[in-house]
């Protein structure tokens, strides 16, 4: 029985951690082109802020989630493979807030390499409904 409530509690903790439904949108695909300014390669995510230029010119910054270091490791990322000044591009969830916060789901590094955000939504988005 203790056990028992120590994984019910457990199971509560991961999953308000992990509340990517919750703070993107997944039926609102986008795509980001900008130079990177910061990155943080930190648990529980990384993150990276990407500075875009708006309709208006005026540079506009956006914190980009990753997902842990240890995953992106997993899909083939090295620690060096995102620096700033580097201008990439980034298929993205944006917020549902309206913040400038994004969930990256695939990032196009300037040597032409695509890697995965490890997103939990990662999937084509041709598959996705607009």
């Amino acid at each position: 029985m203790k056990y028992g409530i120590a994984l019910l509690l457990l199971a509560s903790t991961l999953q308000a951690h992990h509340s990517t439904t919750a703070m993107y949108d997944a039926g609102k695909p986008g795509t980001m082109r900008g130079v990177v300014s910061e990155v943080q390669w930190l648990n529980p995510h990384a993150h990276f802020t990407l500075e875009i230029t708006d309709a208006g010119g005026s540079a506009v910054r956006w914190d980009v989630e990753l997902s842990s270091p240890n995953a992106l490791v997993n899909e083939g990322w090295k620690k060096s493979d995102l620096r700033p000044g580097d201008r990439v591009t980034v298929e993205v969830w944006a917020a549902k807030n309206g913040d400038r916060l994004a969930n990256a789901r695939t990032v196009l590094l300037p040597d032409g390499r695509t890697l995965s955000g490890n997103s939990m939504w990662d999937v084509p988005l041709s598959s996705l409904k607009e």
